[in-house]
């Protein structure tokens, strides 16, 4: 899918400044004072669906960091820290860092692209030196500072 947005904001004589979305990118010719504008003045969806894209490319950076870590272990560690800082990024500093119990190790496997015993072993020695325990909201994370050092 190909549409192209509008052309609002000529500057002073130049030709308009435009862009196209195709399928989920966002290819835009124009600097991003500019487009923030332009997108406020559409109301809050389109600087919603904005925040949204960046928050996006932001987990996909850190679930490639977290891929191309050396080592299993060291992969899980940081995948585990990556999703309880973008799954909840509002939540209180207080609360403890969890990682949804929706995830499944192997679920998390298949975002390493690691073997799942590989995961099952990480998260085995993670909850034996008290990296990480298990409750019913998910995988909360008891000592982020040393899961980071992994």
């Amino acid at each position: 899918m190909l549409f192209p947005l509008e052309h609002a904001f000529a500057r002073h004589g130049e030709s308009p400044i435009s862009g196209y979305a195709v399928t989920r990118a966002l290819v835009c010719l124009c600097d991003h004072e500019t487009l923030e504008r332009g997108l406020s003045e559409g109301g809050s969806t389109p600087v919603q669906v904005h925040k949204l894209d960046g928050e996006a490319i932001a987990r996909m950076e850190r679930l490639a960091d977290a891929r191309g870590r050396p080592g299993a272990a060291s992969k899980v560690a940081a995948l585990l820290c990556a999703l309880s800082d973008t799954l909840r990024p509002n939540a209180a500093s207080s609360e403890p860092q969890t990682v949804p119990g929706e995830f499944l190790q192997r679920d998390l496997a298949n975002l390493l692209s690691i073997r799942h015993e590989s995961v099952c072993r990480a998260m085995r020695e993670f909850g034996k030196e008290s990296l990480i325990t298990k409750d019913s909201t998910g995988i909360v994370l008891l000592n982020r500072e040393r899961l980071e050092a992994l």
